[in-house]
C-alpha cells in the first residue's frame, strides 16, 4: 500500500510538496494562449473555477507557513 493511500482525502489535498506543483499547473492553464477570462463582460466559469482552486491552495500555503 502506498503512503498516499493511507492519508485522508483532505490530508492528500494539503500535502505541501504537491501544492506548489498544483499551483504551477493552475497558473499554466490560466496563461495558455487564447484562454478567455471574460465573455460579454462576465468572468467565464472555467476562469472562476481556476481562481477558486488557486485561492484554496494559496490559503493552505499561507496557513502552513
Amino acid at each position: 500500500m502506498y503512503e498516499q493511500q493511507t492519508l485522508s482525502k483532505k490530508d492528500r489535498k494539503t500535502d505541501k510538496s504537491l501544492i506548489v506543483f498544483r499551483l504551477c499547473k493552475l497558473y499554466d492553464q490560466l496563461n495558455t494562449p487564447y484562454f478567455k477570462k471574460k465573455y460579454a463582460g462576465k468572468p467565464t466559469k472555467i476562469y472562476q473555477r481556476l481562481m477558486e482552486q488557486i485561492r484554496f491552495y494559496e490559503n493552505i500555503l499561507i496557513k502552513t507557513g
